[in-house]
């Protein structure tokens, strides 16, 4: 189905072309119906995954909900094609302006939903950029990227969490001798899923002065790339703090520290 719509656009989109040079052609007709036809396309195209969208100046169609990464290319394909249909035809140059509008609007729904699947998959710069959008009243999907950041920052802030992790040591390496210099060493090496248990261990350290676990702390929360790494910091954090507060609550906690690093005794 995908194909056919794609060579459906591709023949509307030449054959627009063609006619247009014909010098009896009707060009309204020629422009109406190479439109139809790139419309229906991109319908095509994007049909297994269709939905409802209205869109400005075209009305309520069905629209797709996007592969992020493939519609993505598949998008700007089309909309290259259309920027070159004959400039001398005027009903063909509307029909591909409202093409071009409907292609706009896919656009921003794949970069919406590839940033909300990236968030689901433990991306921060994806959560970051979902509050960015939230913040923003302009943005077109701003109610939808206010619910999905305060979802995934509920989804990481339950009550009970996962606890008494074991570090895969290598053999015959004894963990307590390593310097809070080794373990940054080993942290940013470390694969994303380890970083939970290597954070719960630095926080274990009782040896190494409390203020300076904190700060190793802040540095995840404020700029670890793992959305999950960020709760099991701010966690901790709030363990060697003695504080009660929401482990995704970014602001408050390095306002907290802004205002308390100075007193805290190690």
């Amino acid at each position: 189905m995908r194909g056919f719509g794609f060579a459906l656009i591709g023949i509307a989109i030449a054959g627009g072309l063609g006619f247009s040079l014909i010098p009896k052609a009707s060009k309204a007709l020629v422009g109406g119906i190479a439109g139809l036809a790139i419309l229906a396309g991109i319908t095509l195209v994007f049909s297994d995954r269709i939905t409802e969208v209205t869109i400005s100046g075209v009305g309520s169609i069905k629209a797709a909900r996007i592969q992020s990464e493939e519609d993505a290319l598949a998008i700007a394909d089309i909309r290259d094609d259309l920027e070159s249909l004959a400039s001398e035809n005027e009903s063909l140059k509307e029909a591909s302006g409202k093409a071009a509008a409907l292609l706009a609007e896919l656009e921003g729904i794949s970069g919406f939903q590839s940033t909300v699947l990236a968030a689901d998959s433990d991306s921060r710069i994806a959560w970051d950029q979902l509050y960015t959008w939230a913040e923003d009243l302009d943005y077109p999907y701003h109610s939808e990227a206010t619910e999905a950041w305060k979802r995934i920052a509920r989804d990481h802030s339950q009550a009970f969490f996962s606890s008494g992790f074991q570090v895969p040591w290598k053999e015959g390496l004894n963990p307590a001798t390593l310097t809070l210099d080794d373990l940054l060493v080993i942290y940013g090496e470390a694969p994303v899923d380890l970083r939970p248990a290597l954070i719960e261990f630095i926080s274990k350290r009782e040896d190494i002065p409390r203020k300076e676990r904190m700060s190793f702390m802040i540095d995840i929360i404020t700029k670890d790339s793992s959305i999950r790494a960020l709760e099991y910091a701010a966690r901790h954090f709030f363990q060697a703090a003695d504080l009660k507060m929401g482990p995704m609550n970014v602001p408050a906690i390095l306002q907290w520290w802004s205002e308390n690093a100075a007193q805290i005794q190690d």
